[in-house]
């Protein structure tokens, strides 16, 4: 599916509008040894890696679980952060809960508050889809923000 997290609308409509870009999508999993012509694209997302359930870190397939510390319910020395974290919903959660372990090994702890983030995704040129929690809007002022909110990140390591 594409963008399976959002309704199924969205994702129909980003497909239409891909396809009318020129991207041929063949919605069906990789099969090892067939031969394929062009660019063959793997957009699994983000999903969880074996090496943390082989570590008995999670459960199979799954993300790892955290108290609202982002420490490891059992392994309280191990901090979890990033998109592995079952607690985050990936993108800014991800990128704050670095800072938030920074403050807990400094001597500061505070408790994570995880939040509604919004999410810009780049689509087609000019273009990019927007959500917040419900709210999705695909369009040009999308793409201007998230071009925006980037340059200003980016101008922090001048």
């Amino acid at each position: 599916d594409i963008l399976p997290e959002l309704p199924r609308h969205v994702g129909r409509q980003m497909a239409r509008r891909l396809v009318r870009s020129g991207v041929m999508l063949i919605l069906t999993s990789f099969q090892p040894g067939t031969q394929t012509e062009g660019l063959v694209l793997d957009a699994t997302g983000v999903v969880p890696d074996e090496f943390w359930s082989e570590a008995g870190l999670a459960d199979d397939g799954a993300f790892i679980d955290t108290e609202d510390d982002l420490r490891h319910p059992v392994y309280r020395e191990i901090y979890i952060t990033g998109d592995m974290a079952a607690r985050l919903n990936g993108g800014v959660d991800a990128v704050r809960s670095g800072r938030h372990v920074a403050r807990q090994l400094l001597g500061t702890p505070r408790r994570f508050k995880s939040r509604t983030s919004l999410n810009i995704l780049l689509t087609t040129p000019g273009r990019a889809l927007l959500t917040f929690g419900k709210l999705t809007w695909h369009g040009r002022l999308p793409f201007w923000l998230k071009r925006r909110i980037d340059r200003r990140y980016l101008e922090r390591f001048k």
